[in-house]
């Protein structure tokens, strides 16, 4: 996926906030992960990243 550079808005030309129905994971991405990927990627998420957490000791192999 290409980089972009990120785009500012002001919170003034902001006119309605809803929260999409969409998910932001490309669709089919999980079609292309192992059992232990999936895992790994929801202990990544429920630990927001925090590798003190208990979820990265428990089921993280990769660091």
């Amino acid at each position: 996926m290409a980089k972009a550079d990120p785009l500012t808005i002001s919170v003034d030309d902001i006119d309605d906030q809803v929260k999409s129905k969409l998910s932001i994971m490309p669709a089919g991405l999980l079609n292309k992960l192992t059992e232990e990927e999936i895992l790994d990627l929801l202990a990544y998420i429920y630990a927001q990243g925090d590798m003190k957490h208990k979820m990265y000791s428990e089921h993280m192999h990769h660091p």
